[in-house]
């Protein structure tokens, strides 16, 4: 390129990358014209503008742009997911008051339940994250929840891993969003579970 400005077949600006001394490059645009002496070419003229800072604006306002769009999608699809969970709630609310109280169904419907309800707040996880809802932080108790994540590890992991369950304190009380503290023990006991897959062991 420099090479089409000396003979002036190139003109106007350019981005370039540039090297610095210690090896590391950086992007520049360049603004050069041929230096003409005696009617001959001889040189360039020009000049050279680090736009490192630029670059990294527009990169956080691209980035900004992706995280709107990602951000208005799961909104939609929350809202959609939403509207197809309320009718299963609805029906299973309905199974547990046609079901007698000693029925051994109701401890399924109970799951149901319970698992529609956690959906629902993730719905709510995913608005938040879409902007179209409000971060609800509250105080709640670690030890239920760990409890009924051993309870569902204990029904759906094979035989050869067996789940241990201890709270040892009554100072278990923090400011969380349920769904997300559920999440994460959950996601930690499932790993655990996945390495002990084969040759078995306990989950505590």
């Amino acid at each position: 390129n420099a090479e089409k400005r000396m003979r002036g077949e190139l003109s106007g600006v350019e981005e370039y990358r540039g090297l610095k001394k210690d090896g590391s490059t950086f992007p520049l645009l360049l603004h050069a014209t041929p230096i003409i002496s005696k009617g001959k070419l001889s040189g360039l003229r020009g000049i050279i503008v680090d736009i490192t800072e630029r670059k990294k604006i527009e990169a956080q306002l691209l980035q900004g742009q992706k995280m709107k769009s990602i951000g208005t999608l799961a909104g939609g699809i929350a809202h959609d997911f939403n509207n197809i969970l309320q009718p299963m709630l609805g029906y299973c609310e309905f199974m547990r008051s046609e079901l007698p109280a000693d029925s051994p169904c109701q401890g399924y419907v109970e799951g149901i339940l319970k698992a529609g309800l956690r959906a629902k707040e993730l719905v709510k996880q995913i608005l938040v994250f879409s902007r179209r809802g409000e971060k609800t932080s509250k105080p709640m108790r670690l030890t239920p929840v760990v409890k009924e994540i051993a309870k569902q590890l204990r029904a759906s992991l094979d035989d050869n891993i067996t789940v241990r369950c201890s709270a040892r304190t009554d100072k278990d009380r923090v400011l969380a969003m349920p769904t997300q503290v559920h999440q994460v023990v959950m996601n930690l006991c499932s790993n655990a579970a996945y390495v002990m897959r084969e040759e078995g062991g306990t989950l505590e």
